[in-house]
């Protein structure tokens, strides 16, 4: 998991996302840009006392549940370059949680002209662009037309997401984890996502760039279901390491890891 910084990094992940820009309109994107609500179980006592937090903070109204903000930064084959946590999920926005995760910094060390997308909840600036929100989408055409070409490469993280939570299992569920380990928890799932992904690459399946951009006239809902259920072959090697990096993260007991994806 790695986000690019040179410009030899960032012109391969432009050339992903230029292919599924409809008639090529974005050509310097490298990154698709959202938060995550993680659930989680209610914080113990005595971490909230021991680092000076309530544990009310983590509670969000709007999905009636405790969480934590993560970010994320995935490439057009829905890979993350970045996963990160943005801070508690009840008082934590994703305009600050950007910022708290350290994923703003990276974007603004972007080599110049090159830019990562998001939705209205994020700040504009000069590298990280923002669709049109509310009434501002529907002010002029222009702002309309922005946004349905923006779409079409921002719902890759939309999709790293969704494809992330229905291979996992344990993010089916509230995490129970001590709050610590969740850092390493999300980054060991976040590594074990791509490496599905780069078997599926490998096996010389289809491209799901060229397929996406066969298929752009479907609802995003079915588009990430029909990636979701995309099947790829892994050995049985690879299961061994997934199995062995939860286990080592005190996941147990967990569900059973498929073989394919």
């Amino acid at each position: 998991m790695k986000f690019p910084k040179s410009p030899e990094e960032c012109a391969p992940l432009a050339a992903s996302f230029e292919r599924i820009s409809h008639q090529s309109v974005f050509t310097n994107c490298v990154g698709a840009l959202d938060g995550y609500h993680l659930p989680i179980q209610p914080p113990s006592r005595s971490y909230t006392t021991d680092n000076n937090v309530r544990s009310s903070s983590y509670f969000s109204s709007h999905y009636e549940s405790c969480g934590i903000n993560i970010q994320a930064c995935c490439d057009a084959h829905c890979r993350f370059t970045f996963l990160g946590i943005g801070g508690a999920g009840g008082i934590t926005k994703d305009r600050a949680a950007v910022i708290d995760s350290g994923l703003a910094d990276l974007i603004e060390g972007l080599p110049q002209g090159y830019i990562c997308l998001a939705d209205c909840a994020y700040q504009p600036t000069e590298k990280l662009i923002p669709l049109y929100g509310g009434d501002l989408e529907l002010k002029n055409n222009d702002n309309a037309n922005f946004n349905y070409f923006a779409s079409q490469l921002r719902i890759r993280i939309e999709k790293a997401f969704a494809l992330m939570i229905r291979k996992w299992g344990i993010l089916h569920r509230p995490l129970s984890n001590d709050l610590p380990n969740i850092k390493d928890l999300i980054t060991c799932i976040g590594c074990l996502h791509n490496i599905c992904i780069d078997e599926r690459l490998k096996v010389g399946e289809e491209d799901d760039v060229l397929l996406q951009s066969s298929r752009c006239h479907l609802p995003c809902q079915q588009l990430v279901y029909m990636d979701s259920c995309a099947v790829v072959s892994t050995s049985k090697n690879w299961t061994c390491v997934m199995c062995l990096s939860l286990f080592y993260l005190g996941l147990t007991p967990f569900r059973s890891i498929p073989t394919t994806y």
